[in-house]
């Protein structure tokens, strides 16, 4: 990818996920942006190596880029009352940590392990913006991260309505997908009561794919011939579709996720 193709994805990706932040200028990998009544430089020349250097990476790349540039300038609420029901979780890769801990490690993200080697992220879901919740943030609003994490999954539970979910198949080949586009379906993992209900309804022990973020599917794994057409179909989702997750399968073991073998 040349230099102004990438230009063109790095604000086409700004653009979409800070539709408040203005871009006043572009030049040559930088830009200049108008953001919380700031004016800040945004430079991608460094970022346009990295990305070079791991395609593959290129997507988390620029998302942890624009975070760390655009969050310290994007207003935020010192009254935790007002943006409670706002608060959700969200899945990231290894890749987005390490590298908006890089970019602003005094202000690092807070981020929870999870399997596979994910982290659970907590965002604002604000209707123009989506703002990544840091420790700062926490302090300010005198909320330890149980706490944290508790409202997230409960405002997840609330925005997972069973019509966002699409239930196929009956007995060994039965199926459960969310696909609704929302950002949160692959995060929708964490709703372990939703997960106990599948597991009471599929065939053997339940398998959980979440090849990007935009996409769950949990089935049982006693027919062999529908495991390996799911593992292979995760596999290329993973490998070909942006905001990528894991190509492993995970599965329920009591109250924990951990990754599927057999």
């Amino acid at each position: 990818m040349g230099r102004e193709l990438f230009q063109r994805v790095v604000m086409n990706r700004l653009r979409t996920r800070y539709p408040r932040v203005h871009v006043t200028e572009e030049q040559d990998l930088a830009a200049v942006l108008f953001v919380g009544g700031e004016r800040i430089a945004l430079a991608l020349a460094d970022l346009f190596e990295r990305a070079e250097a791991a395609p593959e990476a290129r997507d988390r790349l620029i998302d942890a880029h624009l975070a760390a540039a655009v969050r310290e300038h994007v207003p935020r609420s010192d009254d935790f009352a007002q943006i409670r029901r706002r608060v959700l979780p969200m899945l990231k890769h290894p890749d987005f940590v390490e590298e908006s801990r890089r970019l602003v490690p005094e202000k690092a993200l807070h981020f929870r392990p999870f399997a596979a080697g994910l982290q659970i992220a907590y965002v604002v879901d604000d209707p123009n913006a989506l703002r990544y919740i840091n420790g700062a943030d926490l302090g300010r609003w005198r909320v330890t991260p149980g706490e944290l994490d508790a409202i997230a999954c409960d405002n997840l539970v609330a925005r997972s309505p069973l019509s966002n979910l699409i239930a196929v198949g009956e007995g060994a080949s039965r199926l459960f997908i969310f696909n609704s586009g929302d950002g949160y379906d692959a995060t929708r993992i964490l709703l372990s009561d939703r997960l106990r209900e599948f597991a009471r309804q599929v065939a053997g022990r339940l398998v959980v794919g979440i090849p990007n973020r935009d996409f769950l599917i949990a089935f049982g794994d006693t027919d062999r011939q529908l495991l390996e057409r799911v593992r292979w179909q995760v596999k290329r989702d993973n490998h070909s579709v942006d905001s990528r997750l894991t190509d492993r399968l995970l599965t329920l073991a009591g109250e924990s996720i951990e990754e599927y073998a057999r």
